[in-house]
């Protein structure tokens, strides 16, 4: 749970935080209104000299169409994450963090959810694993635009047909 210092509102998280050095970040939504999404850092005082081990403080959040279906992904200083507006389609976006502050460096727009969390490619750039009515596809990303750089259908991989959706458990 996060209480905006300015507003008073609260926003919480279903999500995995994504750490580097001692800044978190951590995509959230507010408890009353889960559109109102936003993705904080977070400061974590390591020594006496940031006010006491285990301090806390929010130098900056980005707002964005909420809520958050996955936890977020650090590489380097952009964090990539995926919001979902009222239509339940869903962007997926990296934000680049200057220090105080955030700055999206792309956003890009998909006809469903992101349910999984992005993942790293050793060779650049990011998997995802989208979920469409008519595909079941991951995608690797290039981090620097958002674009294709890869595609593979899994139905293909798994032998089953195209679309296929495994039933809940």
């Amino acid at each position: 749970m996060i209480r905006d210092p300015t507003t008073g509102s609260v926003h919480i998280t279903r999500n995995t935080p994504a750490v580097g050095g001692s800044r978190a970040y951590v995509v959230a939504s507010r408890i009353d209104d889960e559109t109102d999404g936003r993705l904080y850092a977070v400061d974590i005082c390591d020594a006496s000299n940031c006010g006491g081990r285990g301090k806390m403080t929010l130098p900056w959040f980005f707002a964005f169409r909420g809520p958050s279906g996955a936890s977020p992904l650090l590489i380097g200083s952009t964090i990539y994450f995926d919001g979902r507006p009222a239509s339940r389609a869903g962007p997926l976006m990296a934000v680049k963090d200057r220090g105080t502050s955030g700055r999206r460096l792309w956003l890009r727009e998909f006809r469903s959810t992101f349910g999984v969390s992005p993942a790293q490619d050793p060779r650049g750039g990011l998997w995802v694993h989208y979920v469409a009515p008519d595909e079941l596809s991951l995608m690797r990303l290039n981090q620097d635009t958002g674009a294709t750089v890869q595609e593979i259908d899994v139905s293909t991989v798994l032998g089953v047909e195209p679309g296929y959706v495994a039933p809940p458990s």
